[in-house]
């Protein structure tokens, strides 16, 4: 193992490094997957770097599965990502909770936006989460590649007041 030199409480010691890579270089490809990188996939294809990925347990089905992955092809995928629209937090919610109660005839009510939040940042980590300043105004959601002038076009209705209807975003 090579080793590095690092400063510590104002005294140069021996830092060992390791080798951390992985067979398929775990959560850079796994990234790059759900963005899309062709440009990075590329760059790890058909690279063995000696390393083995452990297998991870397969977790119980998410809450509300199949509405889950046709919201996100219709909304997510369709509307913020090919449309490049802007959409808020309360807004996506409003429009999961629709569908649920189409798909499933289940009442999803109770689900909680953030939770909603945290599964859409983990599936889709080229989406962008913006909070405004108003304390009463619903987070924006939109592409991370929009580009700033496409956003101000793009905003929702200043006021915070929902101005698409959840039945036009399904």
């Amino acid at each position: 193992m090579k080793e590095k030199m690092i400063i510590k409480a104002g005294k140069r010691q021996r830092d060992q490094l390791c080798k951390t890579e992985t067979l398929s270089a775990g959560n850079l490809q796994k990234a790059s997957e759900k963005k899309d990188d062709q440009s990075f996939l590329l760059h790890i294809k058909d690279k063995d770097s000696g390393g083995a990925v452990p297998q991870k347990l397969l977790q119980d089905e998410p809450m509300f599965d199949a509405s889950y992955k046709l919201f996100c092809e219709r909304i997510i995928r369709q509307r913020l990502l090919v449309n490049n629209e802007v959409l808020r937090m309360g807004q996506l919610r409003k429009a999961f909770i629709d569908m649920v109660k189409t798909n499933e005839g289940v009442d999803a009510s109770n689900y909680r936006q953030d939770l909603l939040k945290k599964r859409l940042a983990q599936d889709f980590p080229q989406l962008a989460f913006h909070m405004p300043t108003k304390r009463n105004v619903c987070e924006l959601v939109f592409a991370e590649t929009l580009s700033k002038d496409a956003l101000v076009v793009m905003l929702p209705d200043p006021s915070g007041t929902e101005t698409t209807q959840s039945s036009e975003l399904i």
